[in-house]
């Protein structure tokens, strides 16, 4: 009987506890939802991962703190630089953080790229730590990133100093200028020098790591008589659009040119020849005549004979190439015996180039044998 009680009352209190009946009638069946809760709200920072700079230009980005319940952010920086100096704010020098706008602007300085010590270096990172705070709860740390900020070198234009540079030179004349580099990216160099479209002769020495001696000895062979006469000084004349490259520590360059006028120098052949000479009675000796202007080979006459004997003058060709000159083998024999204990000159005449026509350049030599 007890038992029987036991199970009536349970059933009436479990009837009793529902609010409903959860198997009504109709068949459909009702499921208890849970109760929601609020998720925490959302902090983070709306920013680029990097931003892209050169020396000299400015460059932006735009950075946002973001609060899901609407609190206003604050945002503050922090930069590890290393050699770099920065402002109090924490950004580098020449950044500034727009509150209103949410915009960082930055114009790196010429020297953020430090080229002076490693001239191979053509960037600098910077790296900025964004950090997120409420402005009611500015002791919260919300959200942290960095910005890396990437600094392309832009090089500065070098100054070449060149205040004697010649513009116009004579062929066998020895001159002397002096080219000065000044660089703020290098001041000490190391610098080089590249002279092109140049005449031989025209060199460069060191003197100073920023200074450069220029010699110009522009051989006797630059210009010929094929060249047009200048009408100032009436002498032929050659032009050379010169250019002086200075080579930088980072392997760029930066030149400036000059014109470069030429003279012409007439020389006289040079002549080798024994002016005298004591031998029995059968003579054999050579004669060498060259142009020093490297134009053509001058020309050379014998106008008289010997009194006595047979003479026999033999162009010996010269093999080599391109040489403007004439050797001449000279053979007198058949001497008679009553000749010995005389003197005899032997006399020619050897003529340089003038005009592209004429060999009017004339002298005469003797040989007394």
């Amino acid at each position: 009987m007890e038992k029987k009680l036991f199970v009536l009352l349970t059933g009436v209190l479990a009837l009793v506890g529902c609010k409903q009946n959860p198997y009504p009638s109709s068949g459909n069946f009702f499921l208890e939802q849970p109760q929601k809760t609020e998720p925490a709200p959302v902090a983070d920072i709306d920013m680029p991962p990097f931003i892209e700079c050169e020396e000299g230009k400015a460059c932006a980005g735009s950075i946002r703190g973001l609060f899901g319940d609407d609190s206003e952010a604050v945002l503050s920086f922090a930069t590890s630089t290393g050699t770099f100096s920065t402002s109090t704010d924490g950004l580098p020098t020449g950044a500034d953080f727009d509150t209103a706008k949410n915009v960082l602007t930055y114009t790196p300085d010429y020297g953020v790229v430090d080229t002076a010590k490693d001239p191979t270096r053509s960037y600098a990172t910077i790296a900025i730590e964004v950090t997120l705070r409420k402005a009611s709860d500015p002791v919260t740390v919300y959200k942290r990133r960095t910005l890396l900020v990437t600094v392309r070198n832009a090089p500065r234009p070098v100054d070449i100093a060149f205040p004697d540079v010649q513009t116009a030179v004579s062929e066998g004349n020895v001159v002397h200028s002096t080219l000065t580099i000044n660089s703020v990216d290098y001041p000490v160099g190391p610098f080089t020098i590249l002279i092109k479209n140049a005449p031989a002769g025209i060199t460069a020495t060191a003197k100073t790591p920023n200074t450069f001696d220029i010699a110009y000895e522009v051989p006797y062979t630059t210009v010929t008589v094929d060249d047009p006469i200048d009408p100032s000084s009436g002498k032929n004349t050659k032009t050379f659009a010169v250019e002086y490259r200075v080579g930088l520590p980072s392997g760029e360059s930066q030149a400036i040119s000059s014109s470069l006028a030429v003279t012409d120098t007439r020389v006289a052949p040079m002549v080798s020849y024994p002016t005298a000479l004591t031998q029995g009675l059968s003579v054999d000796f050579t004669i060498r005549v060259d142009d020093v202007n490297g134009e053509r080979a001058p020309v050379v006459t014998f106008p008289n004979t010997m009194p006595v004997g047979k003479l026999k003058v033999t162009d010996v060709p010269l093999t080599t190439s391109g040489i403007k000159a004439h050797l001449y083998n000279i053979v007198w024999d058949g001497i008679p015996a009553t000749s010995g204990g005389h003197a005899y000159d032997f006399a020619f005449i050897v003529c340089g180039a003038t005009t592209p026509t004429e060999s009017t350049q004339c002298a005469s030599y003797v040989t007394t044998i």
